[in-house]
């Protein structure tokens, strides 16, 4: 195992050596922000986890301007890796659960039922009773459910509930979800776990799904307000996290928007950064509200979009059509991410009902975002605009720690040439002889140098750059103009 790793790392230094080639007239000083890695010596690789402020001082979207330093300036192997989506760790398929109702009277609460529970040589539920029960076994006296799970050792990931109401208008519910592992002290894993069924202006709204992330239990229990007697399930199945990963948490970062002045209901977003998004949310500016909405990223803004067609560049001049479609083409698109997908703000009876995150249909590093709402709504003018939400997971950034410390994380150079380090077989080799690397912290970052104000786009400011635009072009005019006219008395009084 050791010999494997030892020819891994020289392997890694001889497919490097020109990768070091080109890094080194490069030094900390040329990058904008560093922050200094803390290590326990002793070892060879080491990994941490990205933030935020990493992801906005990046200048380049394919993270390119990223390196890492050791104590003489010089740069060392690193890679950064994605964390598996919550959504794409490997899940099973929907299994079925044994469930049991459980009745009681308006006046006692769900702690203080006396139940009488059968179970089977395997330990599993075969009965639920609740003492003087059979006098109130009615749909109306329904207050909760059982779930029995002591079968399944995997962790829990989703529940996906067959119900239905009575109420033809639909229903939205607030349900609890408790856990137990002897039936007899709960605690709560879930106080808003919201399912609905209704119409709202034309569009329908069906929730059934609970998701638990990746819970371990024996048993669930599951209860709705008293209030509410017209709930009914009639199965409830499960999905179980088959992956030996754990389910990551999402971090959230909202951004505000301003809206776009050359397209009525589209609005523009800055994150002031290059964040690894793979989810995304739309929250509406008021309530009750329910809007088709198309989602767009961009790497670079620019406000002088790109034609579809060649056709639209008239000129004389081949060369110059081709030199024109040419720069057209290099100018970057943006690219839609999620289509016609239903957001809404609503609240029914007393309970918030916001749409749900939206799945990209990539990881998206860019900077720049679009909203475009396709139902014309004149609720979006006067300032409404809505909020969105981007959804991402932490890096993890792993480098060889070659040469004497301390070690420099360096971020943020739009103009260097990204560094492809060959590190994909070393932590795979790892992986298979299941060695981790060694955890690594980084501080707070620091500047290292200026940086150039007019490098930066800022996309709510396009307008005023227009502005400052033509104000130079009649400037210039002018000043042309002035220039000729004593240019024409000279002549004249040379001429007299």
């Amino acid at each position: 195992m050791i010999n494997k790793i030892l020819i891994g790392l020289y392997s890694l230094v001889l497919v490097n050596s020109t990768v070091w080639a080109e890094d080194k007239n490069l030094v900390p000083k040329d990058f904008l922000k560093g922050a200094k890695i803390h290590i326990e010596p002793g070892n060879a690789i080491y990994e941490m986890d990205l933030n935020e402020s990493f992801y906005h001082i990046l200048q380049r979207a394919d993270q390119g301007d990223v390196r890492v330093f050791n104590g003489n300036n010089e740069t060392v192997p690193h890679i950064i890796q994605n964390q598996p989506m919550p959504e794409f760790i490997k899940i099973s398929n929907l299994k079925p659960l044994p469930i049991f109702p459980l009745y009681g009277g308006p006046d006692k609460s769900l702690n203080e039922l006396t139940l009488h529970i059968n179970k089977s040589k395997s330990g599993s539920i075969v009965d639920v009773k609740i003492a003087n029960g059979e006098k109130q076994k009615s749909d109306k006296n329904r207050v909760a459910y059982i779930i029995d799970v002591s079968m399944f050792k995997e962790s829990i990931y989703s529940l996906h509930l067959d119900w239905r109401a009575t109420d033809s208008n639909g229903m939205v519910l607030n349900l609890k979800v408790e856990a137990s592992d002897n039936m007899e002290e709960w605690r709560m894993i879930k106080s808003d776990g919201v399912v609905a069924r209704l119409k709202h202006m034309g569009h329908l709204l069906d929730r059934n799904i609970i998701k638990l992330g990746g819970l371990k239990t024996k048993y669930l229990r599951i209860s709705w307000p008293k209030k509410s007697k017209n709930f009914f399930v009639s199965g409830i199945k499960a999905t179980f996290n088959m992956s030996k990963q754990p389910v990551l948490t999402y971090q959230w970062s909202r951004i505000s928007g301003k809206p776009d002045p050359d397209k009525n209901n589209t609005f523009l977003f800055d994150v002031g950064g290059h964040l690894p998004a793979t989810v995304a949310r739309v929250i509406l500016p008021e309530k009750n509200m329910a809007l088709k909405v198309n989602l767009y990223s961009i790497s670079k803004f620019t406000d002088r979009p790109a034609p579809r067609s060649s056709k639209k560049i008239f000129s004389a001049d081949r060369h110059r059509i081709l030199s024109k479609r040419k720069s057209y083409q290099s100018q970057p698109r943006w690219q839609r991410r999620q289509h016609n997908f239903l957001a809404y703000n609503l609240e029914i009876d007393g309970i918030t009902l916001l749409s749900p995150k939206m799945i990209l249909d990539r990881k998206s590093n860019d900077r720049y975002w679009r909203i475009e709402v396709k139902d014309p709504d004149d609720s979006l003018v006067n300032g409404k605009i809505p909020v969105l939400e981007l959804g991402w997971l932490p890096e993890k950034l792993i480098f060889l720690a070659r040469g004497e410390p301390p070690f420099l994380l360096a971020v943020g150079n739009e103009k260097i040439i990204p560094a492809k380090f060959a590190m994909n077989q070393l932590i795979q080799t790892m992986s298979d002889n299941k060695i981790r690397p060694k955890a690594a912290v980084i501080n707070n970052f620091n500047v290292l140098r200026a940086q150039n104000v007019q490098n930066e786009i800022k996309i709510l400011n396009v307008p005023l750059a227009r502005l400052m635009l033509w104000g130079v072009l009649v400037l210039g005019v002018l000043l042309i103009g002035w220039m000729a006219l004593r240019l024409f008395k000279q002549i004249n009084k040379t001429n007299t």
